[in-house]
């Protein structure tokens, strides 16, 4: 039995959880502990606001970007600025 610390979220209870997972039988998370208000403090830090930060997976497969901005017009067109920056040039 090959024991890992993970990190779940479940949909229902709109909640994040911290617990171990047997890997063998790639079960569920057992012993969890909710973690939702831990998860949004780092993630404030994470994602500072005013960003744009891409996130890749782990084999680098797989890109997204996340956006935390002030929900206001100055802040909006500067995304808007941004994202057009970040738009591939057309061949033409």
């Amino acid at each position: 039995m090959a024991l890992e610390i993970g990190i779940g979220f479940d949909r229902k209870k709109d909640q994040i959880y911290i617990g171990v997972r047997d890997t063998d039988r790639d079960t569920e998370l057992q012993a969890k502990k909710d973690i939702t208000s831990e998860f949004l403090r780092a993630s404030e830090l994470y994602f500072e606001e005013g960003t744009v930060r891409e996130i890749v997976s782990s084999r680098g497969t797989k890109s997204n970007l996340y956006i935390n901005i002030k929900n206001n017009e100055k802040a909006i067109r500067a995304l808007i600025n941004d994202l057009i920056e970040r738009l591939p040039t057309p061949n033409f």
